[in-house]
């Protein structure tokens, strides 16, 4: 019984890291998209 619930608390605890390394993964991957295009705009700019 006590097995049961540590699983289940450690499952919980699986998730809840996957979906914050999935939001900081994406929040990285956003600004490093907005840094590429920055740095295109600022290329087609000095051109």
């Amino acid at each position: 019984m006590m097995c049961g619930s540590k699983n289940v608390g450690h499952e919980r605890l699986k998730v809840s890291l996957s979906r914050f390394l999935l939001q900081s993964f994406r929040s990285e991957f956003i600004l490093l998209s907005n840094i590429c295009s920055l740095l295109s705009h600022a290329v087609n700019f000095s051109r």
